[in-house]
């Protein structure tokens, strides 16, 4: 919710499950965020309620009361629309499953916690929607991305 948009809708000609590109900061700072709220650093933002949740065009998830859930909810927040909280939390979830596989390694620093630009940067802005199929991201966008990447 935003003070612009007070009911979190989706802003005209956006579909839902449509995912927007996110500047390169915004995600940086959204999931240091997250991790730290997973990490117990800091509190979960006021307004988390696990349970059903409902988004117009997409099917009803169950959100439970998890570290995760409450980190990834703070992190939304820190976005001022609907369509970058709903892009970021499926970057989160979906996109980030892909950079921690072993193919990547390479780019990561897991004892830091830190990735490599074009990886973070891949995860921030690759395009994508709620039918891109994982093996479609991992196959194209991806390797497309961190091809030309050295650590």
């Amino acid at each position: 919710m935003s003070p612009e948009n007070p009911k979190d809708e989706l802003p005209p000609g956006m579909v839902a499950g449509e995912y927007v590109q996110l500047d390169f900061e915004a995600f940086l700072k959204a999931y240091a965020t997250l991790l730290h709220v997973v990490a117990g650093k800091l509190p979960c933002a006021d307004g988390f309620a696990p349970g059903p949740q409902n988004v117009e065009g997409l099917p009803t998830v169950i959100v439970e009361d998890t570290a995760f859930n409450r980190g990834l909810y703070t992190a939304a927040l820190l976005f001022p629309d609907a369509a970058s909280r709903q892009s970021f939390m499926w970057r989160a979830v979906v996109l980030m499953d892909i950079a921690r596989h072993k193919k990547y390694r390479k780019y990561r620093n897991d004892d830091a916690g830190s990735m490599h630009i074009a990886l973070t940067s891949t995860v921030a802005m690759v395009r994508g929607s709620e039918r891109t199929a994982k093996r479609d991201l991992r196959g194209s966008a991806f390797p497309a991305s961190v091809a030309g990447a050295s650590n």
